[in-house]
């Protein structure tokens, strides 16, 4: 059996308001427009270190600070993470599918390394292309073929919609919205999922 599963806003959430509030000490450009336009570059390999070096002249310091409040900002969810740690436990392979920059993935493997560790990665920075592409999901099925019709998780319509295509059974989750359910249901949403990925089957 097979998961493949995305991070940002599923295993993971990121308070960008940390990296917004040190953005603006250092630029008048708008936060959220600036992030816009380097996601692309970002999550396709370019070190966020010289987007932020050349594209805002920042020094070191203040480039330090603004990865530093970024990545701090990164929490996993102790719920689905610990629900992962149970479907592997019973022999389930999980593959993360990540749109994610260099700096944000050393950070994950240096203080949250569970999160990673015994799971395939396919992150877009080292592939070379990015959700919801067509080569993003035909170069993972190509080096792990046995995910073909397995259960994939996103926060995001258009990922699971290109991810439908090459087979997989798209289930939408966002962690947001996860959070503001009841305890009750958050058990409930987390079962289905749990057997969505044993035997196809909807609740």
């Amino acid at each position: 059996m097979e998961l493949a599963i995305d991070l940002g806003n599923v295993i993971v959430e990121v308070d960008f308001d940390k990296f917004f509030k040190e953005f603006k000490k250092v630029s008048e450009t708008d936060p959220l427009n600036f992030l816009y336009d380097i996601q692309h570059s970002q999550d396709l390999g370019e070190r966020l270190t010289s987007l932020l070096r050349w594209r805002l002249r920042l020094g070191e310091e203040e480039i330090g600070a603004l990865i530093g409040a970024w990545n701090s900002a990164i929490k996993p969810n102790d719920e689905v993470t610990q629900f992962l740690n149970i479907v592997i436990g019973e022999g389930v392979e999980v593959g993360i599918l990540s749109n994610i920059g260099y700096e944000h993935e050393e950070h994950i493997w240096r203080e949250h390394a569970g999160i990673f560790r015994g799971k395939v990665l396919h992150l877009s920075n080292e592939v070379g292309s990015r959700k919801p592409t067509k080569l993003y999901y035909q170069s993972f099925l190509l080096e792990h073929p046995t995910f073909r019709g397995s259960l994939y998780i996103d926060d995001r319509r258009e990922n699971l919609e290109m991810a439908e295509r090459f087979g997989f059974r798209g289930y939408y989750f966002n962690l947001e919205e996860f959070k503001r359910m009841g305890k009750a249901r958050r058990i409930r949403e987390l079962g289905n999922i749990h057997k969505l990925i044993r035997n196809g089957d909807t609740i």
